[in-house]
């Protein structure tokens, strides 16, 4: 039996939505010029400890998949990370919907993630 689906409340939905963003609240949408999925995974370096994020993947190569706002300036923004690449397909819409937003195709040639804030 499957366990049954709920609405998700105001909380629960800007994390699913923002949950890169500081207390997970929406962006300003107007800094930015389109919405991109990119696949990202975990990297370290073991001898020194130190780990980031690799991102611009293809699906294939992906642990995870980030949304990003395309900023004016060319950069890229994480709005919110999904665990798949199905959420993430469907947390785009809801941003495109939200936002206005056309959906892009990223691809490894075009990420340049903004630094972080």
């Amino acid at each position: 039996m499957h366990a049954a689906l709920r609405p998700l409340d105001g909380a629960e939905r800007r994390a699913l939505l923002f949950n890169c963003l500081p207390d997970h609240a929406p962006p300003d949408w107007s800094h930015f010029t389109a919405l991109e999925i990119g696949g990202c995974h975990y990297r370290s370096d073991p001898d020194s400890g130190e780990s980031w994020i690799d991102g611009g993947l293809s699906d294939e190569e992906a642990e995870f998949w980030t949304i990003y706002g395309r900023l004016k300036d060319g950069l890229a923004e994480a709005i919110t990370d999904c665990a798949s690449r199905v959420l993430a397909e469907s947390v785009v819409a809801s941003l495109a919907s939200l936002s206005g937003l056309p959906i892009e195709r990223a691809t490894p040639a075009s990420f340049r993630p903004a630094p972080a804030q």
